[in-house]
């Protein structure tokens, strides 16, 4: 016997060859009895459309505006919280610094306090807007502050009615 392998009477290679051929015959066979697709036919754009897509995009971006408007609004009188005065254009942005050092001690302009002083000290600037605004306050805590000291001067800014506005974790007496 042989030592080739074969398939049917072909040798793999025979058979390899004429498979190749079969379907490069099939593939021209298909090409060559497809119809030639026609030429796409140019879309015509009214001349108006650019006026009409313009004026639709406007008004959409009007309606956009009016419901964010609407939703603030909504969420400011469900919540019955103020909005900040650097929100609504009373002030450029946080009006104090303090730095929380216990309990009921705060520095502020260089000068330790409670926070009652502190109150007595900005309730010249705070009255103006006491119904119509909250003003906001950075408050920096010592990084080893307990939650109770952080919790009882959120509450007592909060009585004052003002806003924290950012939170600043400073090197107290254990960290120098």
């Amino acid at each position: 016997m042989d030592e080739r392998q074969s398939v049917l009477g072909f040798t793999e290679a025979e058979l390899g060859f004429f498979l190749a051929a079969l379907c490069l015959v099939l593939w021209l066979v298909s090409t060559a009895a497809a119809p030639a697709a026609p030429p796409p036919e140019e879309e015509v754009v009214p001349a108006d459309s650019a006026e009409m897509l313009a004026e639709e995009l406007e008004s959409t971006l009007l309606e956009r505006d009016s419901l964010a408007e609407a939703y603030q609004a909504l969420r400011d009188s469900v919540s019955g919280i103020l909005p900040s005065c650097s929100r609504i254009g009373r002030a450029e942005g946080p009006m104090w610094r303090i730095t929380v050092l216990g309990r009921d001690r705060v520095l502020f302009d260089d000068d330790v306090m409670t926070f009652r002083e502190f109150g007595a000290r900005t309730w010249r600037e705070r009255k103006t807007v006491i119904d119509t605004c909250l003003h906001q306050v950075v408050v920096g805590f010592p990084r080893r502050t307990s939650g109770a000291v952080t919790e009882h001067a959120r509450g007592q800014l909060a009585r004052l009615r003002l806003r924290i506005a950012r939170v600043d974790w400073v090197a107290g007496r254990d960290d120098q």
